[in-house]
């Protein structure tokens, strides 16, 4: 058979669109109540009735309220997306509806024309339990008010895809779009080896309407063998619902697991195509001693704190190198861990033998005496351990004896930093210098495509070469200098923040990580500073960050071009 009729014969399988899945659609759209005051008549979009009202009633019967003029009716489309301004409009310019009380807009008949503003067209997918499988049928709908008919008329609709679910395989059926045929079919007949899963949504993530689509019947979910998977809080979130689906085909009790025990995200990442988080969970086992490797213990203890799965894989990282240490601990040591760089810190912890424990002490104290207080701000104990990373860095190329535990974790980590800085500098500077040539001219041209930016006042640019940064450090008397050689082999970025009118005097060095930002100092770190950079010159770097993030886009002259504003729309909605 091929894959075409594979694909026909999957979506002839598949149950009709009920009136009772239909009846749900057609809520799903805004509601109007359109009226004929010469003739007494009125039309229900939301229950489909039309009425011609005695004229007892007309005048002061249950319809007056409808009938009467509402001042200041909006007239504007039905759209999917409504801003909280628009929702409180259409509460105060809508009436309930006489028949079934639905809130709904009231419209003159006679000058709405052919209504064609009032077009609307949104996806749906009904999930239904029929003959031992989970089928999700994929609609396009649309509502027009063109004529008389289509003024009750339900939603017109067109099966564009079929997905079925059973314990152990998942499949879908495509179609090219409305009144296409059926062409093609995706399976997945065995538990996923590789992410992101070759099992898709029904839409793209950018399509016009987010994830694309709103779900009706999710109830029927607890019909199948899917019921105990925790879809309801799943759902919570938007999109990837029908790759969960696929997922809880393979690992009913994996997802069960997790979903119960709090830990959604994990769920997510597997989902999502991010990760499987393979070093903390074991998907392929069902118990949960077994697929999380814990004793039950410390799975006490995980359950009981943060549940961070990233936490978890440090921590049998640590246990498999006989490193003394729980859980919390660990947990602990990643909220004193400096922006994404807690796989160098973890890293300098294994190296050395430190207990996480230990070395949380270690750098609260530190903390505590530059700070002059008993109690710290978490933002400061994360500059502290940014500090000592820097040192062990520079301590390394300076040849230090870091089997000693004063040379290790030494006291005053600020002074003995900057010492070791200013030294490691020099060294690398050196050597740098005798090794780098073009490479510097091709990473000068790189990063200044990537994040070179100017303002009125103010100018990002990238260093010329080692050397640049070394200087930059020296005139900042910050670490910068022995980040050189890290920025050029492209393990990091560091760009500079001037004055454009005097574009050769230092003022702030940043680093970054693709479109993040991970330092930002001044002169000495900023320490005596009543104002901090990312304050005090927010006005360029708020409006950088975003075109860093949207792509660096430029025009045909090589200036930045900033991204477009967006509109913010409606996150999908889901209903039982």
């Amino acid at each position: 058979m091929s894959e075409r009729e594979q694909a026909e014969r999957l979506a002839k399988a598949a149950p009709p669109l009920s009136d009772k899945e239909l009846a749900e659609i057609n809520a799903k759209y805004t509601a109007y109540i359109f009226r004929d005051r010469k003739k007494r008549e009125i039309w229900a979009t939301c229950c489909g009735r039309h009425e011609i009202i005695p004229k007892k009633e007309y005048t002061d019967g249950q319809h007056t309220v409808m009938i009467a003029d509402h001042q200041g009716e909006s007239h504007g489309r039905g759209n999917y997306y409504s801003s909280a301004e628009n929702a409180a409009n259409h509460q105060r310019h809508s009436t309930p509806c006489p028949f079934c009380g639905e809130e709904a807009y009231v419209k003159e008949l006679g000058r709405t024309g052919m209504r064609d503003n009032l077009a609307s067209y949104r996806r749906f997918v009904a999930i239904k339990w029929h003959r031992g499988a989970l089928w999700a049928r994929v609609y396009y709908t649309a509502k027009k008010y063109g004529s008389d008919r289509g003024l009750t008329a339900r939603p017109s609709w067109q099966l564009y895809k079929v997905y079925r679910f059973k314990p152990g395989e998942a499949i879908c059926a495509n179609s090219y779009g409305w009144g296409c045929d059926f062409y093609s079919v995706d399976r997945m007949a065995e538990p996923p080896k590789k992410l992101p899963l070759k099992f898709y949504e029904p839409f793209p993530y950018n399509s016009s309407e987010g994830m694309g689509y709103t779900l009706v019947g999710v109830d029927e979910i607890k019909k199948s063998p899917l019921k105990y998977c925790g879809h309801e809080d799943f759902f919570d979130h938007s999109g990837h619902y029908m790759r969960f689906l696929a997922v809880c085909c393979f690992y009913p009790r994996q997802v069960e697991m997790l979903m119960k025990t709090g830990m959604k995200g994990a769920v997510k990442d597997f989902v999502e195509g991010r990760k499987k988080n393979a070093a903390a969970f074991n998907w392929s086992e069902e118990n949960p001693l077994a697929s999380f490797q814990l004793s039950k213990a410390e799975m006490s203890e995980y359950l009981a704190g943060e549940k961070n799965l990233t936490a978890l894989a440090y921590y049998k990282q640590f246990r498999r190198k006989k490193i003394s240490c729980t859980i919390s601990e660990v947990e602990e040591t990643m909220r004193h861990a400096p922006y994404t760089k807690d796989k160098s810190l973890i890293k300098c912890l294994k190296g050395y033998t430190i207990e996480p424990g230990r070395w949380n002490a270690y750098i609260l104290r530190e903390t505590q005496t530059e700070n002059g207080r008993k109690k710290s701000k978490f933002t400061a104990v994360r500059d502290i351990s940014q500090l000592w990373i820097d040192y062990i860095d520079a301590a390394v190329t300076l040849g230090y004896d870091l089997t000693n535990p004063l040379m290790l974790m030494p006291r005053g980590i600020r002074k003995k930093h900057d010492a070791a800085a200013k030294s490691a500098a020099a060294i690398i500077a050196a050597r740098l210098k005798a090794e780098l040539g073009e490479k510097e001219k091709a990473r000068l041209e790189q990063v200044t495509a990537r994040y070179g930016f100017a303002g009125e006042q103010y100018v990002i640019v990238a260093p010329i070469d080692s050397e640049d940064i070394v200087n930059e450090g020296k005139a900042l008397k910050h670490c910068v200098g022995g980040y050189a050689e890290r920025h050029m082999n492209g393990k990091l970025t560091i760009m500079f923040l001037r004055s454009a009118s005097a574009p050769c005097t230092p003022l702030v060095t940043i680093e970054m990580n693709g479109d993040k930002m991970v330092q930002l100092h001044g002169y000495n770190n900023d320490k005596n500073a009543k104002i901090k950079p990312r304050e005090k010159y927010a006005d360029i770097l708020d409006p950088w960050l975003k075109w860093v993030k949207a792509g660096s886009k430029r025009d045909k002259e090589g200036n930045p071009v900033p991204p477009r504003k967006r509109q913010v729309r409606q996150r999908v909605q889901v209903s039982a």
